[in-house]
């Protein structure tokens, strides 16, 4: 039976986003690492779906939090270089090597949120998804490189009484709570109003899915007198 829950997770650090965490990606990658199979991983979440979009919200951070930057480098593989570049001429290895031209590497640019607390809302079989996330020690991007993303004990999973049925497409108040094809937001009779609109990804896998017209979250920091939001 798929019923409304809120996963709660206490962050030991701050935690690495793009432009935010989805809850149905968390899972794709806990089925992932189980299964070593990625259409599992994409079309088995325990979570109720409209459409092929799952029913859970981003990531969702209860404020007071502060913002910050981190910077990796994105293609430092040793085989893009030549070998002359690496050792002088006697054969002797460089202590510093910079590489020019195409083999210059870039950086990735990830935003930083530290919090105490973060949420996600949904809709779905809360027995497994607390079976999928029982060993989850850390979340975001990069999750457990250089002090980003740890958490303080196992996540903790309860279900939600008196929930709207399209919890986890929007909060308690109506608000979007991942991006939602408008379509969808539409069909589940969702309001407009106040409620801003662009292009998103709402689909596994993004990154072989295009572009669609969504619903998007305003904010994805849950101001401590706005604990109603989250059923709380």
């Amino acid at each position: 039976m798929l019923e409304a829950f809120r996963v709660t997770f206490e962050l030991a650090e701050p935690v690495l986003v793009n432009r935010s965490v989805a809850f149905d990606g968390l899972l794709a990658h806990q089925v992932y690492r189980r299964t070593g199979d990625a259409g599992a991983a994409h079309r088995s979440l325990p979570l109720a779906e409209s459409d092929g979009v799952y029913q859970a919200s981003e990531l969702l951070f209860l404020g007071p939090v502060a913002r910050g930057e981190a910077h990796y480098v994105m293609n430092p593989r040793w085989d893009r270089f030549d070998r002359g570049v690496l050792a002088d001429k006697r054969g002797k290895p460089h202590r510093k090597v910079a590489a020019r031209d195409h083999l210059k590497p870039t950086l990735d640019r990830y935003e930083t949120v530290a919090a105490r607390r973060a949420f996600v809302v949904g809709k779905g079989d809360p027995g497994r998804i607390e079976t999928l996330i029982a060993d989850l020690d850390a979340i975001g991007k990069k999750s457990r490189s250089a002090g980003f993303g740890r958490l303080k004990g196992a996540p903790r999973i309860e279900r939600l009484d008196g929930a709207p049925d399209e919890i986890g497409y929007a909060d308690f108040t109506g608000r979007p709570v991942r991006v939602v094809p408008k379509a969808v937001w539409t069909a589940k009779g969702l309001s407009d109003e106040d409620v801003s609109f662009g292009p998103a990804r709402p689909r596994l896998p993004r990154w072989a899915t295009a572009d669609e017209l969504c619903a998007l979250p305003a904010s994805h920091v849950i101001r401590p007198r706005e604990r109603h939001r989250v059923g709380l």
